[in-house]
């Protein structure tokens, strides 16, 4: 019986958890949707060319992709709190970089790809990890 009310318990905590997770991911993704949906049109209103523009969402999304395993290294090194913090404060230092772009032109967007692939590539598979222990069952 004793093991029975734990499973309960527990199963009831994950849910918890889960919901919270849940909630939390909503409102980061949408706050961060509204900002990405604005962004090329900050971009193009403050002097950045078309061609720049594109060639900046090239360059990060093929730094997505080709740091992703240095990322996945340095998610695996910090733990799953840490990388959360991490791929976060990326973010942020991100959003500083891009808004800098209209004074220092399109060189303050390289740092601003990088950052933004660790956010993406440090962030995502954290989340679904957490996810995943959430969800499962013991």
């Amino acid at each position: 019986m004793h093991s029975h009310r734990h499973a309960i318990l527990h199963h009831s905590y994950q849910r918890k958890d889960l919901s919270l997770l849940q909630k939390s991911t909503i409102l980061r993704s949408t706050g961060i949707s509204f900002l990405e949906l604005f962004q090329p049109l900050y971009l193009l209103t403050n002097g950045l060319s078309l061609a720049n523009l594109m060639l900046f969402y090239a360059i990060q999304w093929l730094l997505s992709f080709l740091l992703a395993p240095l990322w996945v290294n340095v998610s695996a090194k910090l733990g799953f709190s840490r990388s959360m913090l991490f791929s976060l404060s990326s973010f942020a230092l991100y959003l500083i970089c891009f808004t800098l772009a209209p004074v220092t032109g399109f060189i303050s967007l390289i740092p601003a790809a990088i950052l933004h692939s660790a956010y993406d590539d440090i962030f995502w598979p954290n989340y679904h990890y957490n996810f995943c222990e959430l969800t499962r069952s013991d």
